[in-house]
């Protein structure tokens, strides 16, 4: 480590916000560097090669929406993107119902009103279990509804029902869905090779003291590092741990912001089968109670893979990571129910949990709006005396939190408020 270095910037996490505000900012012509706790780059974006035929994503997956800096970039790449074209079929009294049919029952076509419309309430803030509550559903819709925050990275027990409408009404990504066919770390190739020895992992940052003129950072390793700016762009799960000592304290505004916003446990177990004994055009099944939601990895597709995965957060998360082992057993137990003929345990061929919680420096999914929340995320993203500032999903306050591409929109929104004040150095 080069003593008495003052660099331009530091960048305090190599996730996709942390990764493209570094990449630009080299760009720029500013003298840069990138600390990561983990042994290796990404953060929540994590592909994996050799389970199935095609790279199962253990993180974030899919590029929501074709109005989007990630969505240009993809096309920049020439990258093979895949549209989910595929069907939502639905688990009720025994019987799996597609989308369709299922919406003939009247009870039903209630739910999937309150699915698709939620972004418009603007009723006082509550939990949507509490809201949920207080609607005559009956009894056997009731477990439909489950898949509402499973989404947004929680259970319904904890989502905001006006902080999240309100966040969602700003959504302007549009509503198609992609996926891609190689793996989802290769989006971030450019930004490595361009920041190549910039980065430095196994690094975790511990103080940030920006008591003076000079900002100084301190490692786990016992380093001392000094920068002009610093973005940090570490989890909310980290932020709420106290991770990092700032010194001075972080504001109070932006300390309530970090309690009061929510980031949960979320697990991915992915089933592999021998052959497939669901409709071929099926992307989700809800309805289901074991896992309120499972996907098929390429609906529609000439894919040949026999993969189904089980996607639970919150409070459903939670209680599979009780179970071990024996969650898997449930799950296969709850498709032989609904699929007949004892398919899933015949068929089971391997099966892989993601469990986010154990993921260390990371600990749950992602940033979800809890009641009361609203404004919070643009709290959490101010900048702190035009000296530190704050990047990262959560902190993305136009309607794209929880995405790939908001992230990225916020490392665009840290480049910018740094670039217009601080003058990089000059190039030969």
């Amino acid at each position: 480590m080069e003593k008495n270095l003052i660099h331009d910037v530091i960048v305090v996490g190599a996730g996709i916000s942390g990764l493209y505000a570094a990449y630009m900012l080299k760009n720029e012509g500013f003298s840069v560097k990138v600390l990561e706790a983990a042994p290796t780059y990404g953060g929540r974006i994590k592909s994996l090669t050799g389970f199935s035929h095609s790279p199962i994503e253990l993180g974030a997956e899919f590029i929501h929406g074709k109005y989007t800096v990630l969505y240009e970039l993809l096309e920049y790449f020439e990258e093979e993107l895949i549209e989910i074209k595929g069907k939502n079929y639905v688990w009720f009294k025994d019987e799996l119902l597609s989308e369709n049919i299922a919406a003939e029952d009247a009870q039903i076509e209630r739910v999937f009103d309150f699915l698709d419309n939620s972004w418009r309430y603007r009723g006082l803030d509550k939990t949507a279990e509490e809201y949920l509550a207080n609607r005559p559903f009956p009894d056997s819709v009731r477990q439909l509804l489950e898949v509402f925050a499973m989404e947004y990275g929680t259970s319904n027990d904890k989502i905001g029902m006006r902080s999240l409408a309100l966040n969602e009404s700003n959504w302007v990504a549009g509503d198609q869905h992609f996926k891609l066919k190689s793996p989802l770390l290769s989006i971030l190739r450019e930004f490595l090779e361009s920041l190549d020895h910039d980065i430095q992992y196994n690094s975790p940052v511990t103080a940030i003291d920006y008591q003076t003129d000079e900002i100084k950072v301190q490692t786990e390793k016992g380093e001392s590092l000094i920068c002009k700016k610093l973005i940090c762009t570490i989890p909310l799960t980290m932020l709420k741990k106290g991770m990092i000592k700032f010194t001075p304290e972080l504001p109070t505004e932006k300390k309530e912001a970090i309690e009061v916003l929510g980031m949960d446990a979320g697990v991915k177990v992915f089933l592999k089968f021998k052959e497939r004994f669901w409709k071929k055009n099926m992307w989700e099944l809800f309805g289901t109670k074991s896992s309120p939601l499972y996907y098929n990895l390429f609906p529609g597709t000439q894919s040949d893979e026999n993969v189904l995965v089980a996607y639970m957060m919150g409070k459903y998360a939670e209680l599979f990571i009780e179970k071990g082992n024996k969650g898997i057993d449930e799950l296969v137990i709850e498709l032989d129910n609904i699929f007949g003929d004892k398919q899933a345990t015949s068929h089971l061929e391997n099966s892989l949990i993601m469990n986010w919680k154990d993921e260390k420096y990371i600990e749950g999914a992602y940033s979800f709006d809890t009641p009361f929340s609203e404004g919070k995320r643009e709290d959490l993203a101010k900048t702190i005396n035009n000296r530190i500032f704050f990047g990262g999903e959560a902190t993305n306050f136009t309607g794209h939190s929880s995405t790939l591409h908001g992230a990225m929109e916020t490392a665009e929104r840290c480049f910018q408020e740094i670039k217009t004040i601080l003058k990089p150095k000059k190039t030969a």
